[in-house]
């Protein structure tokens, strides 16, 4: 769940570091009340995952993150 003003120059949460490529969904836009952020597609194949927020940002910007949930599927 994220909450953002926007403005950021970036802003994503990413999933890396799991046997397979960085996948990433932007959350630099702004997001006034709380909305589900999806990073789909995740493919473990080391048995591990980074998963984690990355801002770029300007003085004044903001973002707010809670409630990961990592779900398997297939």
């Amino acid at each position: 769940m994220v909450k953002s003003c926007g403005g950021q120059k970036k802003a994503t949460i990413y999933a890396k570091n799991s046997g397979a490529g960085e996948l990433s969904a932007s959350i630099s836009g702004s997001l006034a009340s709380w909305t589900n952020v999806t990073v789909s597609g995740i493919t473990v194949t080391n048995g591990s995952v980074q998963v984690g927020v990355f801002s770029d940002a300007n003085a004044g910007n903001w973002v707010n993150v809670d409630d990961f949930n990592l779900v398997q599927t297939g």
